[in-house]
This record gives structure tokens, C-alpha cells and sequence, in this order.
């Protein structure tokens, strides 16, 4: 998921929480616990039920499988740290004059 579309999603789940919570024990008199946990409920329903199905929709559209997502992440990531480690050397050397 992108990180800006996963910013603006918990920023709506949270607004929505404490919309919720203000309405239930202002407007209907319900007890403070209660009407937290009914707030956390379906603000944490809300948030997952929308990040799983854009995440869904986003591997449907590249027509890839979850494992097949979380091997390509992976790879990506031990890539990365390779890469990371190459550019490290090469300053390194350059700094010692290797070449």
C-alpha cells in the first residue's frame, strides 16, 4: 500500500474513532467504556476492512499472488541491505584510494 494513501486512511479511521465516541456518549448518554470500545471497534474495523481490500485490489491488478508479493518484498529488502553494502565499500575505497 502507499505510504500516502495509508496516511490518510488511519487520519479517517481516526477522525471517524473519535467522531463516534463524542456521538455515542454525548449524544446517546451511553457509559465512557463502553462507548471507547465501540469507538476503537469499529474505527479498527474500519481501518483493516479498507487497507485489506485495497491491498487485495492492488494484487489483483498486477495479477499476483500474496506469497508471490511477500517474495518479491523480500528480495527488494535484501537488495536493498546489498546495495547499501556496495556503496559503503565503494566510498570507502574511494576515501583510501583503493583504485
Amino acid at each position: 500500500m502507499k505510504p500516502v494513501f495509508s496516511f490518510f486512511l488511519g487520519m479517517f479511521a481516526a477522525a471517524e474513532t473519535i467522531l463516534l465516541w463524542v456521538i455515542l456518549s454525548n449524544g446517546f448518554n451511553i457509559e465512557f467504556l463502553t462507548s471507547t470500545v465501540s469507538a476503537f471497534l469499529v474505527g479498527g474495523l474500519t481501518f483493516f476492512g479498507i487497507k485489506l481490500y485495497s491491498d487485495r485490489k492492488f494484487l489483483k491488478k498486477n495479477k499476483l499472488t500474496r506469497k508471490e508479493y511477500v517474495y518479491i518484498q523480500k528480495n527488494l529488502t535484501e537488495a536493498k541491505r546489498k546495495i547499501s553494502r556496495l556503496q559503503k565499500a565503494f566510498f570507502f575505497c574511494q576515501d583510501d584510494g583503493c583504485f
